[in-house]
């Protein structure tokens, strides 16, 4: 078990490995699903899910849309909570370049789908949160 310690510690904050293993034994506790299993999830009720009525009169092409029904998943799952989407995560999920997902998400803010909730930050490494806001003409 110590094994582990000695490679990470430039990394750990706690010096002593007992401080570390016992916080790793609390956290471990408290895991309810795998890394990313949650957004797999999300991503493939969002493959799964029909277009927001009226969305097509945006002109949008595949990407796009597969991007406007991943934002109303998310915000369905987190609502009345805002949902955090990086344009990494979003390119990764639609499968499109990172800098091809931030015009797109630029783009559904400019068309009325998603509302800014709160800038996200690089030197943070915070995604941007959003409130899904479409209504149909």
């Amino acid at each position: 078990m110590a094994t582990w310690f000695e490679l990470a510690k430039s990394a750990v904050r706690t010096l002593e490995f007992e401080t570390s293993w016992g916080a790793f034994e609390r956290a471990w506790e408290r895991v309810r699903t795998p890394y990313g299993e949650t957004m797999d999830d999300l991503k493939e009720a969002a493959l799964a899910a029909a277009l927001p009525a009226g969305v097509e009169v945006l002109g949008y092409g595949l990407p796009g849309r597969a991007l406007v029904k991943l934002c109303k998943v998310l915000a369905r799952h987190h609502a009345p909570a805002p949902f955090y989407l990086a344009a990494r995560t979003a390119g990764d999920a639609i499968g499109v370049h990172f800098t091809e997902a931030a015009a797109m998400l630029r783009a559904l803010r400019a068309d009325g789908v998603i509302e800014l909730a709160e800038q996200g930050s690089l030197g943070k490494r915070r995604a941007s949160a959003y409130h899904f806001t479409w209504e149909p003409p």
